[in-house]
């Protein structure tokens, strides 16, 4: 029985696709009046979900309750106050998950 991994990784070989890496160290920030650096910014998202990941697991394995992924960021600090933070939690949260953060629950993230 072939996998669906090697079917697949067979496909993409046929019609050429290829897997080109993100190159997040050149990423660069804009908005509507042109270039912003706020590296910093993003920064301070991953130190939040960091915290987010730490809890989800105590959070298994506590049988605590579930929360909501931006609960999950604000007790990691992160605040959603302005359009640069709801930019880069798109980017880093709706992006990656396909889910919106304040409907997305913390465990389905692990």
């Amino acid at each position: 029985m072939v996998s669906k991994l090697t079917r697949l990784a067979a496909k993409s070989q046929k019609y050429g696709i290829k897997n080109v890496p993100t190159k997040l160290d050149s990423l660069e920030t804009f908005t509507e009046k042109g270039p912003v650096p706020y590296a910093d910014r993003i920064e301070a998202y991953d130190e939040a979900y960091a915290v987010l990941e730490r809890e989800a697991g105590q959070t298994i394995l506590e049988s605590r309750p579930d929360q909501t992924y931006a609960e999950g960021l604000a007790e990691g600090g992160w605040t959603r106050n302005d359009a640069i933070a709801n930019a880069i939690e798109w980017y880093e949260c709706d992006f990656e998950y396909a889910e919106k953060s304040v409907s997305f629950r913390v465990k389905s993230s692990i």
